[in-house]
């Protein structure tokens, strides 16, 4: 949940870690996204190659997807420079050709995680933050067969 905006924003997050087991369901989950947070790790070259399939399996399922590309482990390139393996200016030119947005961040001292969800919320929300008026709740779910939410599954709503 993102509280901006004088609002609550519920987001739907599924996040695979990149793992090579979940590469045969992240094109289903890619199906109807609505966003789509690619993140890599500054530190290992190999896992910034890896977005490319990420991407396609994206691009192939949903076109008009949100897309934000997120560097990871800024701590540690700020802190010893010599691990980093991917430069700011590769990630930004890779971000432009997919048309997203780029952004360095670190979970462990919290640089950049507020704004990549901030930028996802204004994305899809600026219509209702400008007019002011009261929607009614949304739901946000990847096309699945009709039936309804297994405690397996995640139905997310945004109010």
């Amino acid at each position: 949940m993102l509280k901006k905006w004088n609002q609550s924003f519920y987001f739907g997050i599924w996040d695979t870690a990149g793992q090579e087991r979940f590469t045969r369901i992240s094109s289903y989950y890619c199906r109807g996204a609505q966003a789509a947070i690619l993140a890599f790790d500054l530190t290992d070259r190999d896992s910034f190659i890896s977005l490319e399939n990420y991407a396609r399996f994206l691009a192939d399922a949903e076109k008009d997807c949100l897309v934000i590309i997120i560097g990871t482990k800024g701590d540690l390139v700020e802190e010893q420079p010599e691990r980093r393996q991917v430069t700011k200016e590769e990630g930004q030119r890779y971000a432009a050709e997919l048309r997203a947005q780029y952004y360095e961040t670190s979970a462990k001292t919290n640089v950049n995680v507020t704004p990549v969800f901030d930028r996802i919320g204004y994305h899809f929300f600026s219509d209702r933050l400008s007019n002011g008026a009261e929607q009614t709740v949304k739901k946000i779910e990847p096309n699945r067969p009709s039936q309804e939410a297994t405690a397996n599954q995640c139905v997310c709503s945004i109010q």
